[in-house]
């Protein structure tokens, strides 16, 4: 199963980029807010994927943060809403602003971005309030967006908030010295984490 994808970025558009990594050019389709995130074509970016996958069509879609991704995984859960529409409302709401207007029931927020009508944002609100990934945002105020980013992508496979938010804390622990690349410490601490939780260590 793909996870991410690291490697040059060769071109970036409204609505997707161009990634290539051992010969092979990925096209990944993305959302505003990591558009605006990723650096510029030439340097290296890594996104975390999502593979749709339909009897006529594959396509890739990717994220700048983890965070955003598992919002991404959770709209998909909405009856209505596919991978395009997810996309639309993650360009025109960043994932705090989303799940913001979810606990506020703001529906007008919600029914500015492009394609998202005023029963859809109630349909919305409804299907994303109460969600583990909602309770997992809005109880770390404090954590940094790597400690974030991670306790939500665990929340988001089913771990306990707590659980995670202590593995993950554990990881970045003992990974704190070793003087890794920020994509490389969120990638070793994440999978760290997992096998922490796996094995009950939490």
């Amino acid at each position: 199963m793909l996870n991410s994808i690291t490697g040059t970025l060769t071109q970036k558009s409204r609505d997707s980029v161009c990634v290539s990594t051992h010969g092979v050019e990925w096209e990944i389709f993305t959302s505003g807010t990591s558009l605006a995130e990723l650096p510029e074509p030439g340097r290296e970016a890594r996104l975390y994927v999502y593979l749709y996958h339909r009897e006529m069509a594959m396509q890739l879609f990717g994220f700048a943060t983890l965070r955003e991704r598992s919002v991404f995984l959770e709209l998909l859960k909405v009856d209505g809403v596919g991978p395009r529409l997810a996309v639309r409302v993650l360009s025109g709401l960043r994932p705090e602003e989303l799940l913001r207007a979810v606990r506020d029931k703001d529906s007008a927020s919600l029914s500015r971005v492009p394609g998202v009508g005023p029963k859809t944002a109630e349909k919305l609100i409804l299907a994303l309030t109460g969600k583990a990934i909602l309770e997992a945002s809005e109880s770390l105020p404090s954590a940094s967006p790597t400690q974030r980013d991670l306790v939500t992508a665990l929340v988001g496979m089913g771990f306990d908030r707590r659980d995670a938010l202590k593995a993950v804390d554990g990881a970045l622990q003992g990974l704190s010295g070793k003087g890794l690349p920020a994509d490389v410490l969120e990638k070793e601490a994440l999978r760290e984490a997992i096998r922490s939780l796996a094995s009950g260590g939490a």
